[in-house]
């Protein structure tokens, strides 16, 4: 008798059928006692791929199959590349120890959204032609045995407030002792999740960055699987620690990690500081570059002329954190107003701030705090990167706006 094929297709025709589906998935149908499941939800959003040019190296200086990333093909044929060295460790501690798990496996479920997947001129089709499913059939015989894909296909448009539901579906049922769920989010239209993106916290769930042009085999494209440095006693703990690699998070030992995997957390980390601390930082010091009064709920508002104490002081009321932020905003794309309004509520942290400048008990210019902060950053940068580019003066006094603005520019964060 023929064993189940490895890789399902579904279509799903709206919004309602999806979600259902997505809470019924939310434990799988076979719980095994002794086997560790591993749920990994992947949301591609503008995921059409139009044209097998698009995944050539050889016709695109950028290849790129949004269909089939590269990190769902790893995890059905090889899924210890996605495991951090510490995860492997622990693994291995936990299959090798008196615990009840023998083994683990991989649940993918691959979510394609996508406008463009629609039938034409009321034309029904069983399923919508996909360029980027032809690899999966040069790779069917390599599908590890612990391995399965779900792909799911969503004929329509769908916006953040959208997918946040569908997130609340998938979390609608808490994770058994022996069940771990992660989400992986890709925005291939640049703009969907830009707001998520600047604000998401969580460690089980990951946004790359949003691109509409994003390889999927760059390394921020394939985040790894994480877990506790030491291994805890009681499993479960340990279960439950499992997460995605954070650049927040793991900043506290990450040289913890080896190889592809402290790769991975360095380019990480690097884009971190400089997507989510750096540009909202040039903003701040751009706004203080001239004198100009904006009228907010508690007066007026100088960046060039205000102290560190008062701004603080007045982010702490809503309205003003809210206006302040639009001004901001007001200046930049939409790709980074939720970077800077989360920065804004969460990155000027006054407790942080009155011990890192307890001498002046917090009262010195804005325009102080914004290079000394800038100049923090790069000393970090250049250890993580070691960027001969990255050009660090002698002090947070010597910074030239003009070098921060280039090499932002040279990553493409602008």
């Amino acid at each position: 008798m023929a064993s189940a094929s490895p890789v399902s297709k579904r279509l799903f025709t709206d919004i309602n059928s999806f979600e259902l589906y997505l809470a019924s998935t939310s434990h799988p149908s076979i719980i095994q006692s002794k086997v560790f499941t591993l749920q990994i939800y992947h949301f591609v959003i503008g995921s059409k791929v139009h044209s097998i040019d698009c995944m050539s190296p050889e016709t695109d200086i950028y290849p790129r199959n949004h269909e089939f990333p590269k990190i769902v093909e790893n995890f059905l044929t090889n899924p210890e590349t996605q495991f951090s060295n510490i995860l492997m460790d622990n693994i291995g501690t936990v299959l090798d120890s008196k615990h009840s798990i023998k083994t683990y496996r991989i649940i993918q479920y691959l979510i394609l959204i996508d406008s463009s997947y629609a039938p034409r001129d009321g034309v029904s089709l069983p399923f919508p032609e996909m360029l980027g499913l032809s690899k999966l059939d040069s790779i069917m015989d390599t599908i590890k045995d612990n391995s399965t894909l779900e792909i799911c296909v969503l004929p329509f448009s769908v916006e953040q407030d959208t997918i946040e539901s569908l997130l609340g579906h998938i979390n609608s049922k808490k994770d058994m002792h022996n069940v771990k769920k992660l989400v992986n989010i890709m925005d291939c239209t640049s703009r969907v999740m830009s707001d998520m993106y600047g604000t998401n916290t969580s460690a089980h769930i990951y946004l790359s960055p949003p691109d509409c042009l994003a390889s999927d085999d760059a390394v921020l494209y394939k985040p790894f699987i994480t877990s506790e440095v030491e291994m805890s006693r009681d499993v479960n703990k340990f279960f439950k620690s499992i997460r995605w690699i954070n650049a927040e998070i793991d900043d506290s030992y990450w040289e913890n990690y080896t190889g592809d995997c402290m790769k991975f957390y360095c380019v990480l980390r690097s884009r971190t500081l400089m997507e989510k601390y750096l540009y909202p930082l040039s903003r701040l010091w751009s706004m203080t570059s001239y004198s100009r009064d904006y009228p907010i709920s508690s007066g007026i508002i100088n960046f060039a002329s205000i102290d560190l104490n008062d701004f603080v002081r007045i982010l702490k009321y809503p309205d003003c954190l809210k206006q302040i932020t639009g001004i901001i905003i007001g200046f930049v794309g939409i790709h980074y107003s939720g970077i800077i309004k989360n920065y804004l509520a969460r990155g000027i942290d006054i407790d942080r701030m009155m011990e890192n400048y307890a001498s002046s008990n917090g009262n010195i210019p804005l325009t102080e705090f914004i290079t000394r902060e800038i100049y923090t950053i790069i000393i970090e940068l250049k250890y993580l990167t070691n960027d001969e580019t990255l050009i660090i003066p002698d002090s947070h006094i010597q910074l030239e706006r003009r070098h921060l603005y280039d090499y932002l520019n040279k990553h493409q964060i602008n």
